[in-house]
């Protein structure tokens, strides 16, 4: 199935942007308007980080988180939330804590190795008090829905620091 999608992987084409964009508006007719107003930019980001995720394009229709807000209240995501135990103080706290860093860089500086840097020096700031899991899975959840999936940094780029800031104020 894999071989399918390496076309895919060399996104520096309007054509396979274009493609892909079709592929996403097909399995997730809801967000047609959202996905043809996604600048080529961002959905050439998106190209590597989806098909590495996926077998069959009906897939992509869990990447809709990339194009509005998660359903919180899907099974899916209920049980991550119990997994993540989001709006517990700690959970709080650490999501202010990396809110305010977040806030702090440019949305030219907001792409996945200055995130996963600010993540890396949080978590050593907290060594011994905080895991990985307990940012990285939180994180996701709060971008996503759901504790498991791709890369929290990539994520983030992906979605842009205006939106992933958005996405964490609730939580706070």
């Amino acid at each position: 199935m894999r071989k399918k999608f390496e076309h895919m992987e060399d996104a520096d084409s309007l054509d396979k942007i274009k493609e892909f964009k079709e592929r996403l508006s097909k399995y997730l007719p809801n967000l047609k308007t959202q996905i043809e107003e996604t600048s080529p930019e961002k959905i050439k980001a998106m190209i590597p980080f989806v098909i590495d995720r996926i077998q069959i394009y009906g897939e992509v229709a869990e990447f809709n988180y990339l194009f509005e807000l998660p359903d919180y209240k899907s099974e899916k995501s209920l049980k991550s939330l119990n997994k993540v135990k989001a709006g517990s103080d700690q959970n709080k706290k650490i999501l202010y804590d990396l809110y305010q860093r977040f806030d702090k860089i440019t949305e030219k500086e907001f792409e996945t190795n200055n995130i996963s840097k600010i993540c890396g020096e949080y978590l050593y700031e907290n060594k011994g008090v905080l895991k990985n899991e307990d940012v990285y899975h939180l994180l996701r959840y709060i971008l996503s829905g759901i504790h498991s999936g791709g890369p929290v940094g990539k994520i983030m780029e992906i979605l842009g620091k205006e939106e992933v800031l958005k996405r964490i104020r609730p939580w706070l």
